[in-house]
């Protein structure tokens, strides 16, 4: 996730906070019941959208138990038994914990990548006619690898 889609992230997250606040608000100031339960819809239009879309594409697929599936569910079942802020809670949540773990994703994958950057392109291969350097890939399980102090390894294996 690059920083730019971070940001639309979190500002798509305060606009449903601060609209979900509002209406809030509005339902404690008795407002009229129908704005609200349309306020209510918009919100979760705006904050429930691509969970929504995600899980009717897996119940198209077959694949209808999903966390998607589950917020839905849980969403459109307390807006039609009148728990509005619930419903919308539900759905920003959920978003919120979403954008956290793409970020964690992101960052994990930089780092794997950052790994795979420092790892040695060749390694050293004893041999009956002695050592010899072959790509990592050319390494079969029961070779014997030379080790230096300081070298890396782009292998794995018992040390002997």
């Amino acid at each position: 996730m690059n920083i730019v889609i971070g940001i639309l992230y979190v500002v798509e997250v305060l606009v449903c906070l601060l609209l979900a606040l509002g209406l809030f608000l509005a339902e404690k100031a008795e407002a009229e019941p129908i704005a609200c339960a349309v306020g209510y819809g918009l919100l979760y239009l705006l904050a429930g959208f691509e969970v929504f879309a995600s899980a009717a594409k897996k119940l198209l697929r077959g694949k209808p138990f999903s966390e998607e599936t589950l917020m839905s569910i849980a969403a459109i079942g307390a807006f039609c038994v009148g728990s509005f802020v619930e419903g919308a809670a539900v759905l920003i949540f959920y978003r919120v914990g979403e954008t956290f773990t793409d970020m964690a994703s992101e960052d994990a994958r930089r780092s794997v990548a950052e790994l795979v950057k420092v790892c040695p392109e060749t390694e050293a291969l004893v041999g009956e006619n002695g050592e010899r350097t072959v790509h990592p890939s050319q390494v079969r399980i029961g070779d014997t690898v030379a080790v230096r102090p300081g070298e890396k390894l782009p292998l794995d294996g018992v040390v002997v």
